[in-house]
């Protein structure tokens, strides 16, 4: 009975995390939120494992959802250059080189060779 209770009381606390978390990412936390935020991460190892797990998300579908900004045009027209070159040698092309690997976060078939140069 005595271990429910106490499994009971972590599910709060990691949800009352979850929450505070969520309210500071969207900046709607407010300072008495922030500050008792501050005091779980600092008291507890779990809080801090669930505070990580909620910011990786964040960063995570941000990266996800926001295609990066263009290339400066001076770039462009450098890679442009550069792709003409490899390709008359070795066939391959500098953005291939400068693409980050970001699809082991995209399901299957969500990042084709097309899609991705196409951004640039």
């Amino acid at each position: 009975m005595a271990s429910t209770m106490f499994a009971d009381q972590e599910t709060k606390k990691m949800t009352e995390v979850q929450k505070l978390t969520w309210a500071l990412v969207d900046e709607c936390a407010t300072e008495k939120k922030v500050r008792r935020l501050e005091r779980l991460l600092l008291d507890d190892e779990e809080a801090r494992r669930t505070y990580i797990m909620c910011i990786q998300m964040h960063v995570d579908l941000h990266f996800l959802l926001n295609p990066p900004p263009p290339l400066p045009i001076f770039l462009q027209k450098i890679i442009e250059a550069e792709n003409a070159k490899r390709l008359q040698t070795d066939r391959t092309p500098v953005v291939a080189l400068l693409r980050p690997t970001l699809t082991h976060h995209l399901p299957a078939g969500a990042c084709s060779s097309a899609t991705t140069s196409a951004r640039f």
